[in-house]
């Protein structure tokens, strides 16, 4: 027999520094119920045990040797360990996989007459609350419940003072949370085309250049709420505590604040016909209301940050406060509104509780919301007590700006510490601001190439075109054998697309040159690390050519489907309404390759004679005989009528009769 084959379990002590003296974690009342009544036997004060617990192999077939047993003995939330905490339980229907709420009772196996019921003993038990110092030790009970008697003091080798070990919080504080706005109980403003609830914008619809700099009416807003909290994570932080006790008048608040924010369904369609409208659940909240639930505890003020804004340093931080003559749980929510107004500068709006944020046209700016903890929060955090005092004044240099990581932490941009939450902002425009004027178009052509290198420079707004498009229209020469005549065939193309991407945004290979803000370089081969675009005629010949560019916007799929699509039923995409064109420029496409020598392809008789047929050959202005009358030997007879001799003409090719009567062998 050995020493653990006596051991029943463990009695767990806890020491703090605030009572400074050991509590047992196992004192309780106890009630036993014997045959449902018979007999009922109340102990006003005993001490329970904790043990761990029994285990089996998860594999016994294969490997019955090896099993898996957690390494820790407990775990301690701040109640006993030998009686339930107070209030209901979310209990588990096997049958339905309902979770019902019930009143919280020990399982007891069927056939055993036995119920118990143990409750904590009132006054026994320390306040666990973060920031303050614990320590713990173990009593062994033997086989019939026997252990040390519980002491105040230390055994002797605890050194309980010296060993206390600070309760710090693990958890990150968490970013506000985002929902969407209802200014009236009636009303709510539900995201339009292209936005979601982290997704904001307004749009510009400036069908014609003249409106490019006419300011839009728009406005789009949102929610920032604080992140939910638990009761037990607040009353950790020590939030429901008076005098350092439990006040009592908490449990009213509890109950009413225990709510989430309210759903609402919003029917989302694409931007084409044909496709079911989406059924998506969006939070909300009306202007003015409080939270229905407990806000997070560290949260005293938010961090805003703006990056990309074309008018705002992203380094400057907009400070909002979460409580404005109020305390918790009164977090108050704030809004965010973006709008079009030239001259004017992100601010606060402390009166209204609004973070206005005026977006120029075509701009995509982020907002980065983070919590800006106090000192004091800061050293409640678990992760930031790792670091010792000289790492947290070590300088790092994050874009160009240097600061202590004490610094950094404290204003609310550590990421380990504060997360953030980002939302996008947009202000959208219907057409591109520049049209993409071309002065001039350049053309190369290789050595019997079936291919242009259209290379030019054009102005255009990077920021709202998405893509330039290169067309071209010439008249083709098309022979109508039947009508025995030379048509000219008018013919539009599609040269090729140029990307217009952003560098801080694309990861790609950009496809274009950007010599200064807004003018591009593009097509042709002029960059080794530039893909070479090309406009594929598929023969060698010369054409008179007009080339003129088309620019896309980059804000599509923030367009109502009105613009993005024409006819009837079903409708049909178009970018009619998206795009401006440019000016036409003319200009030629040299010929690549000399024409190819002429070749008799067939005879025929005509007459009295024999005639021979060549190919009309592709060169501009060649005059080439068609054929030869009489026999040119290889046994054929001379015939004495002679036929009358045609010939090809160049550009035109009309078969046409000579005046000559002369004999072409």
């Amino acid at each position: 027999m050995f020493a653990e084959d006596l051991v029943r379990g463990y009695r767990v002590d806890i020491w703090d520094d605030v009572s400074k003296t050991w509590h047992s974690l196992c004192q309780r009342s106890a009630t036993y119920d014997l045959d449902k009544g018979t007999l009922v036997v109340d102990v006003d004060k005993e001490e329970g045990t904790v043990r761990l617990a029994a285990t089996t192999s998860p594999d016994p077939t294969s490997n019955p040797d090896i099993i898996w047993l957690h390494e820790t003995l407990v775990s301690w939330l701040g109640w006993s360990l030998c009686a339930p905490p107070p209030g209901r339980t979310i209990g588990h229907v096997e049958g339905d996989h309902s979770d019902p709420v019930t009143d919280a009772s020990a399982e007891v196996p069927p056939g055993l007459r036995l119920r118990t019921t143990f409750a904590a003993l009132p006054g026994s038990l320390p306040r666990l609350r973060y920031g303050r110092k614990y320590w713990i030790r173990a009593r062994v009970a033997d086989l019939a419940s026997n252990s040390l008697e519980l002491t105040p003091l230390d055994f002797g080798p605890e050194h309980s003072a010296v060993n206390a070990r600070l309760y710090l919080r693990y958890e990150p504080i968490h970013p506000p949370a985002i929902a969407l706005f209802k200014p009236n109980p009636a009303t709510t403003e539900t995201p339009a085309e292209g936005e979601s609830m982290e997704r904001m914008a307004v749009r510009s619809f400036n069908d014609t250049p003249l409106l490019n700099s006419v300011s839009t009416f728009q406005r789009t807003r949102r929610v920032a709420v604080q992140s939910r909290t638990t009761q037990r994570d607040a009353e950790q932080h020590g939030l429901l505590d008076r005098a350092g006790l439990v006040d009592a008048s908490f449990f009213a608040m509890l109950a009413a604040q225990d709510n989430s924010l309210a759903e609402e369904k919003v029917l989302t369609a694409g931007p084409l016909a044909g496709g079911d409208p989406v059924e998506t659940g969006y939070a909300v909240i009306q202007d003015g209301a409080q939270l229905p639930y407990l806000p997070e505890p560290l949260a005293a003020s938010i961090a805003a940050r703006i990056f990309d804004h074309p008018a705002f340093p992203s380094d400057k931080i907009i400070v909002i406060p979460v409580y404005a003559g109020t305390v918790w749980p009164d977090a108050l929510p704030f809004k965010i509104e973006i709008y079009d107004a030239p001259g004017d500068e992100p601010r606060y709006d402390a009166p209204s509780r609004t973070l206005l944020i005026p977006l120029p046209k075509a701009a995509r700016a982020t907002l980065r919301l983070s919590v800006k903890p106090t000192r004091h929060a800061l050293g409640l955090l678990g992760v930031w007590n790792w670091l010792t005092p000289a790492q947290r004044t070590q300088a790092v240099t994050i874009d160009g700006h240097t600061m202590t990581l004490e610094e950094m932490a404290l204003q609310g941009q550590h990421w380990m510490l504060t997360p953030w939450r980002t939302i996008e902002l947009v202000h959208a425009v219907q057409r591109p601001l520049i049209t993409p004027d071309a002065p001039k178009i350049s053309i190369n052509r290789d050595e019997a190439a079936t291919f242009a290198l259209p290379t030019f420079v054009v102005a255009c707004s990077v920021a709202s075109t998405d893509r330039l498009d290169l067309r071209a229209n010439w008249n083709e020469p098309f022979e109508d054998a039947a009508a025995n005549e030379l048509k000219n065939v008018s013919r539009t193309d599609h040269a090729f697309s140029v990307k217009i991407t952003d560098e801080h945004a694309y990861a790609g290979t950009l496809e274009f040159l950007l010599q200064a803000p807004d003018l591009v370089r593009a097509g042709g081969r002029f960059h080794d690390r530039i893909a070479t675009k090309l406009h594929e005629f598929h023969d060698t010949r010369y054409r008179r050519i007009e080339y003129w560019l088309e620019a896309t916007t980059k804000f599509r799929e923030f367009m109502p489907s009105a613009l993005l699509t024409e006819g009837g039923d079903p409708t049909k995409p178009t970018e009619t309404h998206i795009k401006v064109t440019g000016t036409p420029v003319r200009t030629w496409i040299p010929c690549s390759a000399p024409p190819p020598p002429p070749k008799c392809c067939t005879w025929f008789r005509r007459l009295a004679g024999f005639a021979r047929m060549t190919r009309r050959p592709r060169a501009v202005g060649a005059v080439v005989v068609g054929f030869a009358s009489t026999s040119i030997g290889r046994g054929m007879p001379r015939d004495t009528a002679r036929c009358s001799p045609w010939c090809y003409r160049a550009p035109r090719s009309q078969v046409t009769r000579t005046t000559s009567r002369r004999d072409t062998r």
